[in-house]
C-alpha cells in the first residue's frame, strides 16, 4: 500500500463530498477515496436532506504523514464524520480484503495532482496546529451562540424593542452575536495600534505610525519563533 487511503461508513446516497479541489453527489455503494498522495488535504462535504438539499459545507484537514488509511463513520444525528478506533485485527483485515473494498473507493483525482502541491507545499504540520479549530472542523459559516428564551421573553423583547426603537442607533438594534467557542479559526492576532522601537523619538513614533513596516517584521517574528519553538519540542 504505497498511498493513503479514505475509507468512509454509511455515507447517505447524495451527499456532496469533496477532496482538495474536486467534490461529487456520491452514490450508494460510495466507501471513500483511495490512492491519495502523501501529505496535507481538505475534506469537505455538505449533508442533504429528503429533498436532495445540501446543508451547510463542513470539512476537516486529514494529514497523512504515512501509507495507510484513515476510516471514519457518518453519524446520522450530527451528520458528521466520528472517527473509527480500530483494533490491530480490524487492520489486518482490512488489508487482506482491500482488493474488494477497493472496488467502492473513489480515485484521487490525478488531474489536481499538480495544483494540490502549490497550493499545500507549504502547509506544515505546525501551521495546522496553530490555525485549525479546536473541535476539529471548519465550517462554511460561523456558529453562533443562542441565548435561551421562553415566549413570555420573546413578548416582552417585541414590546421593548417597539417602544425603543425610536431612541437607539441602528447598530444598537443588531443582535449580539457571540461564535461558539472552539469553532472559529485561530487566524494570527494582529496588533490594533502601530508598534515602534524602544526609546523611539516622537519623529520615529510618527514615522512608524505611518508606515508599519516595523508592526508587520515585529508579527511575523513572532509567528516564525512560535513555528521554530514547536518544532524543536517535536510538534
Amino acid at each position: 500500500m504505497k498511498d493513503c487511503q479514505l475509507i468512509l461508513h454509511d455515507v447517505p446516497e447524495n451527499t456532496e463530498l469533496g477532496i482538495d479541489l474536486k467534490f461529487w453527489k456520491v452514490g450508494k455503494h460510495f466507501k471513500g477515496i483511495k490512492d491519495i498522495p502523501l501529505g496535507v488535504h481538505f475534506v469537505y462535504y455538505s449533508a442533504v436532506n429528503s429533498d436532495c438539499m445540501s446543508g451547510q459545507r463542513v470539512g476537516f484537514v486529514a494529514n497523512f504523514t504515512q501509507p495507510g488509511f484513515i476510516v471514519k463513520k457518518w453519524q446520522k444525528d450530527k451528520e458528521d464524520f466520528i472517527d473509527i478506533n480500530l483494533t490491530d485485527y480490524e487492520v489486518e483485515r482490512i488489508i487482506s480484503n482491500f482488493d474488494e473494498i477497493s472496488m467502492y473507493l473513489g480515485r484521487y483525482p490525478a488531474e489536481s495532482h499538480r495544483d494540490w502541491i502549490s497550493l499545500s507545499n507549504f502547509i506544515t504540520t505546525c501551521t495546522l496546529t496553530r490555525l485549525v479549530p479546536y473541535c476539529g472542523r471548519l465550517y462554511s459559516c460561523p456558529h453562533f451562540l443562542s441565548e435561551p428564551s421562553n415566549t413570555q421573553e420573546r413578548l416582552a423583547l417585541k414590546n421593548s424593542y417597539t417602544t425603543s426603537c425610536s431612541n437607539k442607533n441602528s447598530e444598537d438594534l443588531l443582535p449580539n452575536l457571540s461564535i461558539i467557542p472552539g469553532t472559529e479559526v485561530r487566524f494570527t492576532s494582529i496588533p490594533t495600534k502601530p508598534l515602534y522601537p524602544p526609546l523611539s523619538s516622537p519623529s520615529e513614533i510618527t514615522a512608524h505610525c505611518m508606515d508599519q513596516t516595523y508592526t508587520l517584521c515585529t508579527t511575523m517574528d513572532v509567528i516564525f519563533s512560535s513555528i521554530n519553538s514547536e518544532k524543536s519540542s517535536g510538534l
